[in-house]
């Protein structure tokens, strides 16, 4: 029956109780970490074969790396004591969920617009996105805020959920390790600015395609919950597919389709990456222009969107148990 057991439902509502353990030990934080170690050894100017290269080394090291490692120490759990074993899968499969600790960094940019602090909304904004903030006015903060929320329920909260699902108690924690391991390589490494353009090239292709169907999960899901919560469910689906091809992600151009269709605005255009300046494709109809109440209304559909996923997996879960038993 342990084999059954849903550590992804665990994982999923002590992340909403507690959030990121920031008092213990966490293992995104070391894999950034030995990232930040391995990037100063590898990364060399070179030609782009030599670079490209170089990426691939590190991309190849840091995701087997983490999997290799965490199935084995795993294993070893599971074999000692099942329960062990089980409080270690939970854990795992804990720490690299993020639903709680999005909402509170959405929340801190809300409460930043409301009381006027802009620059605090900067700061706020800053640690959720990788472009420039310094400069940004209030509608662009909600964009960015909005959009970082979009791409995060695809690969803070669905995919997670996605491979600790299927690879069940044992496989299931060492496969999302191996997924955050690759999404922190590409949030590390993968920007196509002139520093990483060909050595985070491998990080940013196999961040693609360990999204590819998580992100087409919740172009089902999320449009669901759109109309659940009173927002426009049917402009959320039909952009999921007229628009998110727009986007240059295969896969972020979805939840952001998604979102912009349901709340009936315009995210995409022009951010800056180090100065450089990145003009996406507009996605959405555009109809006002974005407010702090967008905010938590993403924030909604987030919590939304995971709160169906979950129900999803407890209930096939319940057929797979009932067939066998």
């Amino acid at each position: 029956m342990m084999n059954y057991f849903p550590v992804f439902l665990a994982a999923y509502f002590l992340d909403l109780i507690w959030g990121d353990p920031v008092w213990l030990l966490h293992p995104v934080k070391v894999i950034g970490a030995i990232v930040q170690k391995l990037e100063l050894l590898l990364l060399r100017p070179g030609s782009t074969w030599e670079q490209k290269s170089a990426g691939i080394v590190l991309a190849g090291v840091i995701s087997l790396g983490v999997f290799i490692l965490s199935l084995g120490g795993l294993v070893l759990a599971w074999k000692f004591s099942l329960y062990l074993g089980l409080l270690l899968s939970i854990y795992l499969g804990y720490t690299c969920i993020s639903v709680r600790d999005m909402a509170r960094h959405a929340d801190d940019i809300y409460q930043n617009l409301l009381d006027g602090d802009i620059e605090g909304a900067r700061r706020n904004t800053a640690r959720i996105v990788g472009r420039d903030t310094d400069d940004l006015g209030q509608t662009d903060i909600c964009r960015a805020a909005v959009e970082s929320i979009a791409e995060s329920t695809v690969d803070g909260i669905i995919s997670p959920l996605f491979y600790l699902f299927i690879g069940g108690p044992v496989i299931g924690p060492a496969l999302v390790l191996f997924y955050k391991a690759v999404s922190t390589l590409d949030s590390m490494v993968g920007y196509p600015n002139r520093k990483y353009f060909n050595f985070g090239w491998a990080s940013a292709k196999l961040d693609d395609i360990l999204n590819y169907l998580p992100s087409r999960i919740t172009r089902f899901i999320m449009p669901v919950i759109a109309s659940v919560l009173g927002k426009n469910g049917r402009a959320a689906f039909r952009l999921a597919f007229d628009q998110a091809g727009n986007h240059p992600s295969p896969n972020s151009g979805i939840p952001e389709a998604v979102m912009a269709g349901a709340l009936g605005i315009r995210l995409g255009g022009v951010n800056y990456y180090g100065g450089q300046k990145s003009a996406r494709p507009f996605m959405g109809e555009g109809k006002r222009t974005v407010c702090p109440e967008d905010i938590r209304s993403a924030v909604k559909i987030m919590y939304g969107t995971s709160f169906l996923m979950i129900f999803i997996e407890v209930f096939i879960t319940a057929i797979i148990l009932f067939i066998r038993y």
